[in-house]
């Protein structure tokens, strides 16, 4: 099953303006990227977003929101929203703006 092709719109329609904005085909997605990093995709089962180590915490607190990982091995600093947590317009929207302000702190990588 492919991811939703409703996410892919929200997320655009939320990263639009962003200067330097990349899309790869990622993980049986879709990827947004800033200078090569990535702030987020689309993939089945959900958002997958990178909300830094720093906010994970609070992220996680949100409805429908995990930690990013397989079994007991998580990935620090990304979370995954599923579907009724991207679905919800403010759980998606502090997401994707945190994951934003996360990923331009960082350098660009090189090409």
């Amino acid at each position: 099953m492919a991811f939703d092709p409703e996410l892919e719109q929200h997320v655009r329609a939320a990263l639009d303006g962003l200067p330097w904005l990349g899309e790869k085909r990622m993980f049986g997605g879709l990827a947004w990227m800033v200078d090569g990093n990535m702030i987020c995709a689309a993939i089945t089962p959900g958002l997958m977003a990178r909300v830094g180590k720093a906010a994970e915490p609070g992220m996680l607190a949100l409805p429908g929101v995990g930690p990013m990982g397989s079994g007991a091995r998580r990935m620090g600093g990304w979370v995954l929203a599923g579907e009724d947590a991207w679905r919800d317009d403010d759980v998606r929207q502090r997401l994707l703006s945190t994951a934003i302000a996360h990923v331009m702190t960082l350098p660009p990588k090189e090409a």
